[in-house]
């Protein structure tokens, strides 16, 4: 018996958005549409997934070059249309965008621009299993850039590094922070030496010389109290002059795996926080170098007339530690605390030995981001100067998020020459230096106008270790609803609903409005959410997300540091309450899996009221717990407060 073929998942959603969502978008019949529909499927039938993955993403990546304005647009991987230099395939749509000849024209139709970015990008950032042949490859890059950059003892100086060295002197005047003020912390991911368990990463069960010369381990690893009850376990720990991370991957999008190191160490986050907070309220750099906002960046892409968009190729992989020390030789103390909590080496996968870097810190360690912006923002405003702006001028017309930069016009070539001396390299894919065309901190605009996709990110229909994705699913089928998507978006709750009967059975209402507190399906219709008003105030029931804590027990707590006992670990699971039934589920909502629970909530000029418990009130029974423990002393229970005392 032959059994029936089965239609890839994302075909179906191609199908409503080709023949209905566009049609009625641009007012032409869906026949228009219909051989791109059949080269969608046959060419999925032929190359499988890799054609929504990887082909049509590489036919936006042309699309977005040919935006600018400087090259036609042509694509070796679709046969021509007649009488034109553009594919055939979305014809209709690339004729209102460009000339036969494949330049753009002088008054392009922005909504169809947005079409066709959603119809290539949409699958582009799907998580993908990683095969061998990419993680060798993401290695062997990996090792390439390392090598590539200068030595960790090489002196770096010049005329454009004593600048950037004179901005950053500035930025730090009267930075004295006292390393008391200092709280470490782990983040939510895994360490070098443990497992992702918010318990087993908190042991400290090695001393690393290097770090502990700067940071002692009583009180910031110990409590004074965890020393007197286990002074022992403190004192017979093994011994290393410092760490050595371990080398992962991670899925990024189809276009292959991203590579990150795990760290053994938690005084990163500390110095995390520091720079953050100190950084984004200087008045020099609040505004021009964000890390928590990006809306600065976004709102920018608008000014296509005045600012240019860049992005870096591999950037926290060519940041080097030679450049860090150059650029900070002034902030002794700041780089005495860097340097200590850096991990110098990484173990390589499947036994390649050792690498000792000559970058600063890759991606996984908390520094990396803050670090980058400084020097990024630095160098730039540097350059410009040496350019001819003036540098007052420069320090307010540079814009850094990461390693996106925004800068004005004019001054892209001589800022690429700049950075290629310290082996910095720009992603010519991603720079947007000419035409209406600017996309940063995942804004993509042109003429001023949104032209972002919605792109999905989870492979449906199952997630790789086999959980039900509740929240990203809804999500995406209200973000494609809310883009005017709306055929895709039925077909796509259709889709998820018939793979998971878990989601049908939560009955989730449909509602107009997208900023209710409870979840909802987005529809035109009346809102089917339950609700009643009384004495001024409405009650509405519905699935709410909501945070629980897990408290730490107590024969674990002299091996945990004492922020895991203010924060407490996050339980992640998906409640569904029915009665006294309890039915719970894996949820890959965020890093920091919440819960999902049905309970009656009250809202009442704006704020939300539920009787889920906070932070603050399992603190306060944990305190009560801990007197009662101790026989109604007034003692505090956590470490933090003990060495304070102290």
């Amino acid at each position: 018996m032959i059994s029936p073929v089965v239609e890839p998942w994302y075909l179906p959603v191609f199908r409503s958005f080709l023949l209905e969502d566009v049609p009625r978008m641009l007012m032409e019949p869906p026949s228009a549409f219909e051989m791109d529909w059949k080269t969608v499927h046959r060419r999925t039938t032929c190359e499988g997934e890799s054609f929504v993955t990887k082909t049509l993403p590489a036919l936006g990546k042309v699309i977005d070059l040919a935006l600018q304005g400087n090259v036609p647009l042509t694509s070796k991987a679709f046969k021509k249309a007649k009488g034109a230099a553009y594919p055939a395939f979305l014809q209709v749509l690339l004729r209102r965008v460009f000339h036969p000849t494949g330049m753009l024209r002088e008054d392009p139709c922005t909504l169809t621009i947005r079409l066709l970015r959603q119809v290539c990008f949409w699958c582009k950032k799907v998580e993908k299993g990683l095969s061998d042949e990419s993680l060798r490859k993401a290695c062997d890059d990996f090792i390439e850039v390392d090598r590539s950059l200068h030595h960790p003892d090489e002196n770096l100086d010049d005329e454009l590094l004593a600048i950037a060295r004179g901005v950053i002197d500035s930025l730090f005047k009267g930075f004295d922070p006292k390393i008391e003020d200092l709280i470490p912390k782990h983040g939510p991911g895994s360490v070098a030496d443990k497992g992702p368990s918010p318990i087993a990463k908190r042991e400290f069960g090695t001393k690393y010389t290097a770090l502990e010369r700067v940071f002692r381990p009583i009180p910031w690893m110990f409590s004074l109290r965890d020393a007197c009850q286990s002074y022992e376990r403190i004192l017979r720990r093994p011994v290393r002059e410092h760490g050595v991370a371990r080398l992962e991957f991670v899925p990024k999008d189809s276009g292959g795996p991203r590579t990150i190191d795990l760290m053994p160490g938690v005084y990163q986050q500390a110095l995390k926080t520091l720079l953050y907070t100190y950084i984004e309220q200087n008045h020099i750099t609040k505004g021009q170098v964000n890390f928590t906002d990006q809306s600065v960046n976004r709102s920018l892409t608008r000014l296509w007339e005045r600012f240019v968009t860049l992005d870096l190729s591999k950037a926290s992989d060519r940041v080097s530690l030679a450049l860090v020390r150059s650029l900070l030789r002034n902030q002794k103390r700041l780089l005495m605390w860097l340097e200590a909590c850096r991990t110098p080496a990484t173990k390589l996968p499947n036994g390649r030995g050792l690498l000792y870097y000559r970058k600063f810190a890759p991606m996984g360690s908390a520094v990396c981001f803050p670090v980058e912006a400084l020097v990024f923002y630095a160098l730039t405003a540097a350059s410009l100067h040496r350019q001819g702006m003036p540098l007052q001028l420069a320090l307010r017309k540079t814009y850094v998020y990461g390693d996106d930069i925004i800068i004005p016009h004019g001054f892209f070539q001589g800022l690429q020459e700049d950075f290629a001396r310290y082996h910095l390299r720009f992603n010519p894919d991603k720079c947007c230096i000419s035409g209406k065309f600017r996309e940063s901190c995942g804004s993509d605009m042109y003429d001023g106008t949104d032209v972002t996709p919605i792109r999905m990110k989870k492979v449906y229909p199952r997630d790789v270790d086999g959980s039900i994705p509740i929240i990203p699913l809804v999500r995406h089928s209200n973000n494609l609803y809310e883009q005017g998507y709306v055929g895709a978006a039925a077909e796509f709750r259709i889709l998820f609903c018939r793979e998971y009967p878990v989601i049908g059975a939560m009955n989730l209402p449909h509602s107009p409005h997208s900023d209710l507190p409870v979840l909802t399906l987005l529809s035109s219709g009346v809102c089917e959410v339950p609700s009643s008003t009384k004495r001024g105030i409405t009650r509405i029931k519905g699935w709410v997300l909501s945070k629980e804590y897990l408290a730490v027990p107590k024969r674990l707590e002299a091996s945990c540091l004492r922020e895991v006992l203010c924060h407490g670990g996050p339980l992640g699971r998906i409640t569904a309450l029915s009665g006294r039934k309890v039915v719970s589920y894996r949820s890959l909502e965020t890093r920091f899996p919440s819960l999902l629970k049905f309970e009656e909530m009250s809202v009442h000029g704006g704020f939300r009221h539920s009787s889920s418990p906070t932070a603050l009130q399992l603190i306060v029974e944990l305190q009560a717990k801990e007197q009662r423990r101790v026989g109604g002393s007034e003692r505090s229970m956590f470490p933090h407060d003990v060495g304070r005392s102290a």
